[in-house]
């Protein structure tokens, strides 16, 4: 599957894909955001903004 996923304005660190039909990703990038994809419409559902004090950007994520 490609999908073009516009809105991030920085490098993607980490991605995380959902084992399901829903096609939904997470992507954590260097702007501090963290956000959830829905790479079948390539929308994006919901940006977490995100606070990192002690390392530059995250590196694990995951749906739970």
């Amino acid at each position: 599957m490609r999908a073009r996923l516009y809105g991030h304005t920085g490098w993607i660190q980490a991605i995380a894909f959902r084992d399901d039909d829903e096609g939904s990703i997470l992507a954590s990038v260097d702007d501090d955001t963290v956000r959830v994809w829905n790479i079948l419409s390539e929308n994006c559902l919901h940006r977490l903004r995100v606070r990192i004090y002690f390392f530059r950007f995250v590196v694990h994520i995951c749906f739970l």
